[in-house]
């Protein structure tokens, strides 16, 4: 087992399940992907919603 003093000597011997990024500037695509199926899956939402608001107002003008 490697100790504190020869892990930050040689940071090869770390085995990190989560390694830092080797370019911090490099985009994580999952956490993009996600963000877009959100996005998506919110606009399909709000159509429906504004759909079913329409339909309920034209109803309402032909019961007058």
């Amino acid at each position: 087992m490697a100790t504190l003093g020869t892990i930050l000597k040689d940071p090869q011997k770390m085995n990190l399940f989560l390694r830092p990024l080797d370019d911090v500037n490099d985009p994580t695509w999952s956490v993009i992907i996600s963000l877009i199926i959100l996005l998506m899956g919110v606009g399909y939402y709000i159509f429906i919603l504004l759909n079913l608001a329409s339909k309920e107002m034209t109803d309402g003008d032909k019961e007058k």
